[in-house]
């Protein structure tokens, strides 16, 4: 079995999923006694996910299964009376409401639902790869986590998780600073 993911809720119930063959494991339990306001013990086995939790509890399923993860998005509200601009584009419902128009400048094309939906997914994936492309390489990181650690070994050292995220902004700000220059 894979290691789980592990969410522990305000109420102490944790829940848990991990792999297991092609199957999903999911688990609750009490880390610690749940008790009401009176004084009873709850027994409680439900795990509350707050809002700003579900999407990484809802990845860690997809992840778990080693299944491609889906893409989460903002959704936007559409505007059925006209046009919604996104920088040059240019979305609409055509006139019988079944399918989307996306224009860029004089060009314009009708997606049925379906194709505008795999079009989304696609500009996310490669919107994905291209934010990725702003993160160090792991080596570069690991070697200037080193050489930090060496360098603040007279000051008395300190933990080294710090120093990994030192680097790690450290080279972010090295790469934004080359890509600007040119």
């Amino acid at each position: 079995m894979t290691p789980p993911f592990v969410y522990d809720d305000e109420n102490g119930i944790r829940l848990s999923i991990a792999r297991s063959g092609d199957s999903a494991v999911i688990s609750l339990h009490e880390t610690r006694d749940s008790w009401n306001v009176m004084g009873e013990r709850t027994g409680s086995r439900a795990c509350v996910v707050l809002p700003e939790h579900r999407r990484e509890v809802a990845a860690a399923l997809w992840t778990v299964t080693a299944e491609p993860a889906p893409v989460i998005l903002e959704r936007a509200m559409p505007n059925t009376a006209g046009t919604h601009g996104v920088d040059a584009f240019k979305v609409w419902l055509n006139r019988d409401r079944r399918s989307v128009n996306l224009s860029l400048g004089n060009s314009s094309a009708a997606l049925k639902p379906a194709v505008a939906r795999h079009l989304a997914a696609v500009l996310a994936a490669y919107a994905d790869a291209a934010e990725a492309m702003d993160e160090p390489d792991p080596a570069d990181v690991e070697a200037l986590t080193e050489a930090i650690s060496a360098g603040m070994a007279h000051c008395g050292g300190g933990p080294e998780g710090v120093y990994r995220v030192a680097a790690t902004v450290a080279l972010r700000w090295m790469k934004r600073r080359e890509s600007s220059c040119g």
